[in-house]
């Protein structure tokens, strides 16, 4: 007001009595910062100002610091003035970041509250034109928050600009005490960070100087290596030049050694051969003088021991044959016993399957005299209608019997049409044809019941087909189908089967569609060789076929050749070569040829082996048993019991040869065997001409593999033949027979 001084006026602290908080508060009031340009997201502080800010002031959002620091262009000193006024003076912050509001009573700083707040914002409504928000809350303060004594100063001082000057004065000098005092604390910052600098600056110095000692050190070290392997290796080539030298010094006086000594060898070789050719011829006359009397001692001692030989084995064979004609005797008997018994269970089991048989016949008679009912169906597929007779034939016919027509495998009660006889004992009826394809059958039931006692025959309503298949010469099978009569549903189907094989097991199938009466279907042919057909097979039927093809015969094309290899000397089979071509399955090294005896099953194979794929040929060594034989080439992708093809038979002849003739008061038989070993196992009987039981000999012995002929006793005069027993044939089977000799 005019007159009055600033003492007089209002009651302001004296000097000096303003906090640093109430100056920073009024220089950010008078300097107006709200008019500070704030971006909308501050930056993310990654530096230390900003970090130090932070953490001297947790009460602050990050993003406030952020504008502050910001807003006085990244200044230390600057930030804090206004931080440390915006941490006593909340509106202040709110003016900096107007989206912020006021932070709740926990942030507040210098005793403000909440309700404090309100007041001075209250006040600032009313003297905002004239008063900053900053000089009416350190009057607020002054007056210890009393409200009354708060306005009357306000009022007094709204218009006395010295008083509000006198509050600026006041301060700029505690701005700038605190000014020099940070003035202070940074440069003692700056010289500690000098001097930490410093000590590092030398640290790494030292470092670097013992590097490079180090990096110097191994130089030398390396360059000292290099030397001494220069020196190695020329000393290393040396001796090896000196090694090579004496080296070929010595394979040259070797060599010359070498040569005369083969000279001298070659000498001796000579003298040598002289000397054992003047040797051999008197060794060899003095050895055709000792073998000539060796074979005759020899031939002495293996008449005398084969004399003793066959005398001991007469005795045990007599011994033996004694004790198993005895055996033979009882087993004859429990022979005779057992077929006794087996003849009396044929006799019963005959008289069993009489009776059965009677049983059975006398079943069906009484079937057919029980038969109740009969029911005749007659199908129309051109009139599309069913007719069924039917009559009672055993049973009085009753008002509620009744027939229905069902659908093959449906419940009884699963009808699809009632047919009432009304009492009748006979009748017929016709109706039209159901539209779903399938099998259907007429059951005739009693008196109102759900048992049936009569079915008729199952009939197939549906389409049919006619088809015609056949071979083509490019190795494809075509059929040629026509619609006779009925339609064809969308999943009524075609499928192409081995002849022997169930409806399941089709190797193709091929939907007919109901856009076509006709049409044809060509597939590639098997490779395997059999027999195929075509079967239809509608959808409504399942698994069950209503029509075939004709047979479709797939020929068999695999080879299988055989060579035969003989003896140039005799003209005997020695060896077999075999080549194939083979075209139904795959060849692998797992396939395997099998040498069997003509006629036998797959599974009664003499030998066998696994097929060489690469070479396309096999070596079998041939079989030593007379007969007729045949070559079989079995597959690892087929079974067992199958081949895929065989070759042609061929013949082995007999070679073996028993002689026998009476000289000397003995029978001499000799042998030569090539279709089994012969073996001390293997024996001789003498036999008279004519006798069929081998067991009945006159004579036998064990062969001697050695000598080849054995010498019987003179018999008594009769004509006998010589048998011989191998010990691989069964125990009396003859392996081969002598002619006859006649003893006078």
């Amino acid at each position: 007001h005019a007159g009055v001084s600033v003492e007089n006026s209002s009651p302001l602290p004296p000097q000096g009595s303003l906090s640093c908080s109430q100056y920073h508060l009024a220089k950010l009031t008078f300097e107006d910062t709200s008019q500070l340009s704030i971006p909308e997201s501050s930056k993310q502080m990654d530096n230390q100002d900003a970090k130090k800010l932070a953490a001297m002031f947790p009460g602050l959002e990050t993003s406030i610091i952020g504008h502050v620091l910001q807003a006085n262009q990244n200044s230390f000193d600057k930030a804090l003035d206004e931080l440390l006024t915006m941490q006593s003076d909340p509106l202040a912050a709110s003016r900096v970041n107007p989206a912020r509001k006021a932070a709740p009573q926990s942030s507040q700083h210098a005793g403000v509250s909440v309700e404090d707040n309100r007041h001075i914002q209250n006040l600032g409504n009313i003297f905002g034109q004239d008063l900053s928000v900053s000089v009416i809350a350190t009057v607020f303060r002054q007056e210890q928050g009393d409200l009354q004594k708060t306005v009357d100063t306000l009022i007094n001082i709204q218009q006395d600009q010295d008083a509000i000057a006198q509050i600026r004065q006041l301060n700029r000098e505690q701005q700038q005490k605190y000014e020099q005092q940070m003035q202070a604390e940074r440069e003692k910052q700056i010289k500690e960070r000098e001097r930490a600098i410093a000590l590092q600056v030398e640290e790494q110095r030292r470092r670097l100087e013992t590097l490079v000692k180090i990096k110097e050190e191994e130089l030398a070290r390396r360059e000292q290596e290099r030397a001494e392997r220069e020196r190695l290796s020329k000393e290393i080539a040396d001796a090896e030049k000196r090694k090579q030298a004496e080296e070929a010094g010595r394979l040259a006086k070797e060599a010359a050694e070498a040569q005369r000594l083969k000279q001298v060898a070659e000498l001796a070789k000579v003298a040598e051969a002289e000397r054992l050719s003047q040797l051999a011829q008197v060794e060899q006359a003095a050895a055709a003088r000792r073998a000539a009397l060796e074979a005759a001692e020899q031939a002495a001692r293996a008449q005398k021991l084969a004399e003793e030989t066959a005398e001991a084995e007469r005795r045990r064979r007599q011994a033996e044959q004694d004790q198993m004609a005895k055996k033979l005797m009882e087993l004859d008997e429990r022979l005779k016993e057992h077929q006794k018994e087996l003849a009396d269970k044929d006799e019963e089991i005959k008289k069993n399957q009489d009776i059965l048989k009677q049983r059975e016949e006398e079943n069906e008679r009484l079937r057919k005299e029980a038969e109740i009912c009969t029911l005749a169906v007659q199908y129309s597929q051109k009139q599309k209608e069913i007719i069924l007779v039917y009559s009672l034939t055993k049973q009085k016919p009753n008002k509620s019997d009744w027939v229905g027509f069902f659908k093959v495998g449906d419940t009884n009660k699963q009808y699809l049409k009632f047919i009432a006889t009304n009492g009748a004992n006979m009748g017929h009826e016709a109706f039209e044809t159901p539209k779903v394809p399938g099998l259907y059958e007429f059951r005739f039931f009693l008196a109102g019941s759900y048992e049936d006692v009569a079915r008729s025959d199952a009939i197939f309503i549906g389409p049919q087909l006619e088809m015609v298949a056949e071979l083509l010469p490019q190795g494809k099978i075509r059929l040629n189908w026509i619609l006779k009569s009925g339609e064809l549903g969308s999943s009524d189907w075609v499928g192409f089967y081995r002849k022997d094989k169930s409806n399941k097991s089709y190797i193709s199938s091929h939907y007919l569609g109901t856009k076509s009466s006709q049409g044809s279907i060509e597939i590639d042919a098997p490779r395997r060789p059999d027999d195929y057909e075509f079967r239809f097979l509608p959808y409504a039927c399942g698994y069950q076929h209503i029509c075939t093809s004709n047979v479709i015969v797939v020929p068999n094309t695999d080879v299988l050749k055989v060579e035969e290899i003989r003896s140039a000397a005799d003209n005997s089979l020695q060896s077999l070569r075999l080549r194939w071509d083979i075209h139904s399955v795959d060849v692998s090294s797992w396939d395997w040829v099998a040498l069997y005896q003509e006629g036998a099953a797959n599974n009664c194979y003499e030998s066998y082996k696994y097929v060489d794929v690469k070479s396309g040929s096999l070596l079998v060594e041939a079989p030593r048993i007379p007969g007729r034989y045949q070559l079989r080439y079995h597959s690892k992708s087929q079974r067992r019991s199958r081949h895929v093809c065989a070759s042609s038979t061929f013949e082995v002849e007999d070679r073996d040869i028993v002689t026998a003739k009476f000289e000397g008061g003995y029978i001499k038989v000799e042998w030569r065997v090539y279709s089994v070993d012969v073996s001390p196992s293997d024996w001789v009987g003498i036999y008279r001409v004519g006798e069929t039981n081998n067991k009945s000999y006159v004579d036998y012995k064990y062969v001697d593999p050695r000598l080849g002929f054995l010498l019987f006793d003179r018999p008594d005069a009769n004509t006998y033949e010589a048998r011989f027993f191998s010990a691989t044939k069964p125990k009396y089977e003859a392996l081969k027979a002598s002619s006859p000799v006649s003893i006078p």
